[in-house]
């Protein structure tokens, strides 16, 4: 029996077992638009698109969407925050990958902030393809570009520094 997440909102919820999703998609807490994940599944669906889902649905049909539904991704969904989506809280990995990203391009000691910065950006990117409602793609990959962009100026000139130190 398979274990599911599911999206209200920008709020993730799971695991939870079929059954209980069974009885949440009963009460109307889920509808066709609810976005659903277990693992071995890519990325996010809407519960009508999955298969295993839709069919726990009386008579394998999603009930209508509610014209008052704000979706998940939508500005003003409810759990929004002040920053209008701006700062990635939910992703902190992505968050400190854009920081450490600006810290590299301090000369001599940026190299180890470029390294940390490339490896939280790809984990930070790594969780925001697990869970799109978390957002961060945009901080992780100036992360990652920054960091490595330092990582090789800082070997560019400590290699242009040892060329010119044994003349040449």
């Amino acid at each position: 029996m398979s274990t599911w997440h599911y999206a209200v909102g920008e709020r993730s919820t799971g695991p939870v077992e079929e059954k209980t999703l069974r009885a949440l998609i009963d009460a109307g807490s889920i509808n066709g638009d609810t976005l659903v994940w277990r693992e071995g599944m890519t990325s996010w669906a809407p519960a009508r698109t999955v298969p295993e889902v839709a069919a726990l649905f009386p008579t394998g049909l999603t009930p209508p969407r509610s014209p008052h539904a704000v979706p998940p991704h939508a500005p003003g969904a409810v759990g929004g925050d002040a920053t209008g989506g701006l700062i990635p809280y939910r992703n902190p990995k992505a968050l400190i990958a854009y920081y450490l990203g600006i810290c590299a391009l301090i000369p001599c000691i940026g190299s180890l902030f470029g390294i940390a910065s490339t490896i939280l950006g790809v984990i930070g990117l790594r969780d925001r393809a697990r869970n799109p409602l978390i957002k961060g793609a945009a901080h992780a990959w100036v992360g990652i570009v920054l960091g490595v962009l330092s990582v090789l100026g800082h070997l560019a000139a400590v290699v242009i520094v040892m060329v010119v130190g044994t003349g040449g």
